[in-house]
Formats: structure tokens, sequence, C-alpha cells
């Protein structure tokens, strides 16, 4: 794993460059989260599943994939709802149940296997099936993620439990958890510049390490590459050419070239 503590050093003077990203003074910002902000998040998440709207309730099961939240007070609530919609036939009941059966396995929580495998095995859907075996896989997966992205919520400065759980993604040793961080910095946060500055910061140290058969990390390489793109920012430019042309994988190099393009 890259300490966090590595990254956020090495975004601040952006390594060999001498950039300084004046964005990365809202981490010093006064004040840190308080149990209360934790607290308040959570029940956020148990408010809209005591509810009946699904639009919202799916937005939020999504966001669960990044949270890494295992409190029981959510993830019992979404058991029961999915146990609920086990006989689901219709396409709106199948579409819930999958999406409750999917999220289930973000709890990374054994307690829940037992109901998982019963939905795998009698749910009347096909499709609420394939999700409840898909979310067994991933019981295992978040077991081992969910303590990794809420590392060190206490100490996150006021107002920033998000981005403190997406920064911690991106300092993870396993590739699919940094692939996820950036995608988030991609799709949510993509004029957070401690974020970019992060995602400069590992796409720096680990394009060099870069092998062509790793899947999830040319997957991970080229959504940092994205992100610096998006941003628009033309500081990150002699990074992505630098990988451009120093990358030994071919896909890395073309990616690169392609998106250093974009911040002409």
């Amino acid at each position: 794993m890259v300490p966090l503590q590595t990254l956020a050093s090495k975004a601040v003077t952006y390594s060999k460059r001498g950039i300084f990203l004046a964005g990365l003074a809202l981490y010093s910002a006064v004040g840190s989260a308080t149990q209360e902000d934790l607290d308040a998040d959570i029940n956020h998440y148990v408010e809209i599943f005591s509810g009946s709207n699904f639009q919202q309730q799916r937005r939020a099961l999504e966001s669960l994939s990044w949270s890494g939240l295992s409190t029981p007070e959510i993830f019992q609530k979404i058991e029961s709802r999915l146990q609920s919609l086990s006989d689901a036939k219709s396409k709106p009941e199948v579409q819930e149940a999958s999406w409750f059966a999917k999220a289930l396995g973000y709890s990374g929580s054994e307690q829940y296997k037992e109901t998982l495998v019963s939905i795998s095995k009698e749910a009347k859907s096909k499709k609420v099936r394939k999700y409840a075996d898909q979310s067994i896989i991933n019981l295992e997966q978040y077991k081992t993620w969910n303590p990794i992205i809420s590392d060190g919520l206490i100490q996150a400065p006021s107002g920033r439990l998000q981005q403190t759980r997406v920064a911690n993604m991106l300092a993870a040793s396993d590739p699919w958890l940094v692939r996820l961080g950036a995608k988030r910095v991609y799709h949510g946060h993509k004029n957070d510049a401690p974020l970019i500055a992060k995602a400069a910061a590992r796409l720096e140290s680990e394009y060099p390490q870069a092998k062509k058969s790793n899947e999830a990390q040319i997957d991970a390489i080229a959504w940092l590459i994205k992100v610096l793109a998006e941003s628009g920012e033309k500081q990150y430019q002699p990074l992505l050419n630098e990988v451009a042309k120093q990358s030994k994988v071919k896909k890395v190099k073309k990616y690169a070239k392609k998106y250093a393009g974009y911040l002409d």
C-alpha cells in the first residue's frame, strides 16, 4: 500500500515538477469530523431506507459501494427489503430487488450471507438470483475494503468525509479499489483540487510499475489519466506526456498521449 501521508506529501510538492497545489490547503481547514458527523452520515442512510422512495434509495445503494460502512442499522433494512422482494416478478420490483441484492454485499458482513444464498437459490427472478450470487462474492471483497475506505474518518477535515474515503481508496494497494477511487473523483469530485493532486501522485508512482497482464492495474491507471485530463488543469499535462513517453505498456502510452491532448 502507498501510505496516505506519502501521497499527500507528494501531492503538495508534486514531486520533481515543483508544482504547489493551493487547493490542498483545504486539508488544513480548521476543525475536523466528529462522531456526530459520522452518526449523521449513518442516520442519512437509515432515514432513506426507512422510506419508500426507490429512486432516492437507488442512489444511496450505489453510494454504499464507496462508503466503507458496515453498519447493521443500515444493512438490516436492506436485508429486510430484499427478503420482502424475493418473489418479485414485475419489472419494477425485479429492478428494485436486484439493487438491494447487489448492495447487501457492500456490508462485508458474513451475517447476511445466509440471506443472499437463499435469494440466489429461491428468488423467482433469474436477474435477482444473479445479483445475489455476485453479492456473495462481494461480501468477501468488502470485508477487506471497508476498513481501508473508512480508515481515519474521525480525523477527516470537517465536511470532507466523502473526500477522505476517496483519498483512502486512491492510496490502497488493491488496484480495483484504486480504480473505484479514481472513478469517484471523475464522477463526483472532478473539481476537487486535493483529490486530483492525489490522483496525480498515485499515477506518477503507479505507471512505472504497470504490467500489461494486470488488468486491474491498467484500468486503474486509465481512470487516473482521465481524472487529470478532465480536471482541465494544464499543470498535469507534463505528467501525462511523461507517461506517454516512458510507460512500458503500450495501452497506457496510448491512453496518456490521447488525454494529454485534452489539456492543450
